[in-house]
């Protein structure tokens, strides 16, 4: 049977919710769409809990010009009423301002989206981002001395010392 509206509207809010928080540089918006056991793997970036990612995201994007995160070709893979498996294409731009030098970041993928219901709404319970492209390199656009300027000098975007400091390149 077909999601209804409603239900459409409730898996779609925390995907949209998401990208909104990144791109308004609000990221401790992103624990509202986490569900708490939240788990993901960026292209072999694993993150357990929302607070690893929500660093990360607020290290890579916080000073930045901006960012889009268009999201696009949403469907509903399964659905059982107590849990929900999505998929969104999406089209990340990060533009790295005047202390880049203009540069800018193009990552083009799949969010695969498993939801379980939290606190009356749902959330992301875990995600998969597959990369079907990219264009530019996330390390250019990061300040000297930080963590995201060791990947400009060639450090690894999906491997790091430990798992809460690993590097995603895209949103």
């Amino acid at each position: 049977m077909p999601l209804t509206a409603d239900q459409t509207a409730a898996l779609w809010k925390p995907i949209v919710g998401y990208a909104a928080a990144i791109d308004q540089k609000r990221f401790e918006d992103l624990y509202e769409v986490f569900h708490p056991e939240f788990c993901a793997d960026y292209e072999g970036a694993r993150f357990e809990g929302p607070t690893p990612v929500v660093d990360r995201m607020a290290a890579l994007h916080d000073h930045l010009s901006g960012s889009l995160h268009r999201l696009s070709n949403f469907r509903c893979l399964t659905w059982d009423g107590s849990s929900a498996t999505t998929e969104t294409y999406v089209d990340a731009v990060l533009a790295g301002g005047p202390a880049a030098q203009g540069r800018t970041y193009r990552d083009l993928g799949i969010y695969t989206d498993l939801f379980e219901p939290f606190e009356g709404s749902w959330r992301i319970r875990q995600r998969i981002y597959r990369r079907v492209w990219s264009e530019g390199h996330v390390g250019d656009l990061q300040p000297l001395g930080s963590a995201g300027a060791a990947l400009a000098a060639g450090a690894s975007l999906t491997q790091a010392p430990d798992a809460s400091a690993a590097e995603v390149d895209h949103g």
